[in-house]
């Protein structure tokens, strides 16, 4: 949620006015911003494929929490079971490899690391302290 907050948040009036002067420079000296099929305007580009990689991220979480529970209903010693958990096993290693590749670094870059780590380290004791009483 921190990472989906900082990644849509933010003044975009800077970044209309620029994008505005910018358009109307390439309009007067006659300037695509795409070049063979290919949009060069990167900097939107690059905000929607992190808003689609958390979107993903999202859809990793709730698949993984509908084969839960397809598990749960399942008897442990069965060949359906085995095929649940292995499909379970996948998505776990697909979604953690995208997590640490794709959204880690911009986690990296658009939060404070730290204390966002202190924040949730507090909310797991408080979470751990109200389990044991």
């Amino acid at each position: 949620p921190a990472l989906r907050r900082a990644v849509t948040s933010g003044d975009d009036s800077e970044v209309e006015a620029t994008d505005a002067a910018e358009d109307a420079e390439s309009e007067e000296f006659g300037e695509e911003p795409i070049l063979n099929g290919v949009d060069l305007d990167t900097e939107e580009d690059e905000e929607e494929t992190d808003l689609e990689l958390l979107a993903s991220a999202y859809e990793d979480h709730q698949a993984v929490k509908e084969l839960l529970e397809q598990l749960r209903t399942l008897d442990p010693s069965s060949q359906d079971f085995r095929d649940v958990f292995a499909e379970l096993e996948d998505a776990v290693i697909g979604h953690v490899t995208e997590e640490e590749d794709s959204l880690f670094p911009i986690a990296a870059a658009e939060l404070d690391t730290r204390s966002l780590g202190a924040t949730m380290q507090r909310r797991r004791d408080d979470l751990s302290s109200s389990l044991a009483a």
